[in-house]
């Protein structure tokens, strides 16, 4: 048998290149501040429990575990099971805000944060993360009146541009108050083609600080819009013509 020797073990470091793969060892990316930083806040500051909930890959963990004290990522084996053992009992004694991450792989654990409410509804309690898909999906929803939630969207250019501030509200909500002067237009406007580009970057946070070329973005698009047809829409409408909703996707030309 072979005695190990010093240096590094490179066997170990290419299974965890595989294993975990280049993104994860390569150093994190800035944080860049979303509209719902102060929105997840506020409810924090009112409510016992919020649920983010939105579309796959829009940043909602990354976001919600700033404002965590901790997290629990229940879509990892070993920290589900306890949860799926005795969801009450992993509740106790955690660190508040509690991010209760990926929480559709456990169910249960909804029904446990309602009873943890229904007993101390002290606010900033819990957060938990999920696509809007897991609600659908659940018969009896126990989270009425107990979570309010928090939709988050794709990056806005506000966001992309690094101009959120406190106070300032998205377009959609400055819509809604009709004012005028919150609709002033940029001092520096882009062209036409800028325009183009930016609306078919889209707003998911990996295409728009992770991958570079258009070719990358566009492999990246067609594998998230496929896995939605083939997963995603066959789950919650059975019964659908896949190919054929495959078909409406495909771009025309």
């Amino acid at each position: 048998m072979l005695a190990p020797t010093a240096g590094p073990n490179w066997y170990t470091i290419w299974s965890r290149l595989v294993v975990e793969g280049l993104d994860r060892l390569s150093p994190p990316r800035t944080y860049q501040p979303r509209l719902a930083d102060e929105r997840l806040s506020q409810l924090l500051t009112n409510f016992p429990a919020v649920l983010v909930n939105g579309p796959r890959a829009v940043g909602k963990t990354t976001t919600a575990g700033r404002q965590a004290a901790e997290i629990v990522q229940l879509d990892q084996p070993a920290r589900a099971a306890a949860f799926a053992a005795d969801p009450d009992a992993a509740l106790e004694g955690r660190a508040e805000p509690l991010l209760l991450d990926e929480w559709p792989e456990v169910p249960a654990v909804l029904g446990a944060v309602k009873r943890a409410v229904d007993t101390n509804s002290r606010h900033g309690r819990f957060i938990l993360t999920g696509s809007v898909r897991a609600e659908v999906e659940q018969r009896k929803w126990p989270g009425t009146g107990r979570l309010v939630r928090l939709s988050m969207h794709g990056l806005t250019e506000l966001e992309v541009l690094g101009q959120v501030v406190a106070g300032r509200r998205g377009f959609l909500e400055r819509l809604e108050v009709a004012d005028p002067g919150a609709f002033d237009l940029p001092g520096i406007r882009p062209r036409l083609r800028e325009y183009v580009e930016r609306a078919l970057r889209g707003g998911f946070p990996d295409v728009t600080y992770r991958l570079g070329s258009s070719s990358a973005r566009d492999t990246w698009s067609a594998s998230y819009l496929d896995q939605l047809l083939t997963r995603d829409a066959a789950t919650v409408a059975p019964g659908r013509d896949v190919d054929k909703m495959r078909r409406y996707s495909r771009p025309s030309r």
